[in-house]
């Protein structure tokens, strides 16, 4: 069984600005299905940015 989760981050600030997001979870694996989100990332003024991450029991 596949738990996919899919969030969409927007920068709603006029300027650019650097995220570093971190998923943690009791008793469950948490996997990044995008490399670029283990480190910090730019997102542009009013960028949107898809994030997939996998929940593994």
């Amino acid at each position: 069984m596949d738990n996919d989760v899919s969030l969409q981050v927007i920068n709603n600030s006029d300027k650019l600005e650097n995220f570093k997001f971190v998923f943690e979870g009791e008793n469950l694996d948490i996997n990044l299905k995008s490399a670029e989100l283990k480190d910090q990332i730019e997102f542009a003024p009013k960028e949107t940015k898809n994030i997939d991450i996998r929940l593994n029991p």
